[in-house]
């Protein structure tokens, strides 16, 4: 495999590590309004090996866009950098509408509950938390995925 394989199929199993990631991030900030009363066992015993099949693919998805890459390819690792031009676009891209999101996510947030109709007192900060990490990891891995896509066509 050559160089930029290497660094496409880094930056995809990242980016599919974040989009799992995402979904449990979303699962677990909409468990505690789960009504375990009016669920049935078994069906709630599926959700909860949903849940776990969700964290296996995502630890799965993130060890082998580490274990892929070699003493060379570290570089891509820790500061997001690659050595073909269009995966750094890519990258940033990512990185970009992540931010963005994240920070619209929070603006709203912070003016609805200046205006007074929040609904962020139903929630706790924990909550809260997972809510923006999923936007965030959402957010970057479908850009991501959505530009390693064209690549293909």
């Amino acid at each position: 495999m050559n160089h930029p394989d290497i660094e496409t199929n880094y930056l995809k199993n990242n980016a599919l590590n974040m989009f799992f990631l995402s979904i449990f991030f979303i699962v677990s900030a909409a468990w505690p309004f789960i009504d375990r009363q009016a669920i049935p066992g078994a069906i709630y015993i599926l959700m909860s090996l949903g849940l776990l099949a969700i964290i296996i693919t995502a630890l799965t998805f993130g060890l082998k866009s580490i274990k892929g890459l070699s003493k060379e390819h570290k570089q891509a690792f820790w500061y997001g950098q690659f050595s073909d031009e269009y995966l750094n676009f890519v990258n940033l891209q990512g990185y970009k509408y992540a931010f963005n999101i994240a920070i619209s996510a929070l603006l709203i947030t912070w003016l609805t509950a200046i205006l007074g109709f929040s609904l962020t007192f139903q929630i706790n900060t924990l909550l809260m938390v997972h809510a923006l990490l999923a936007i965030i990891f959402l957010s970057y891995s479908l850009r991501v995925l959505y530009l390693l896509r064209a690549e293909d066509e």
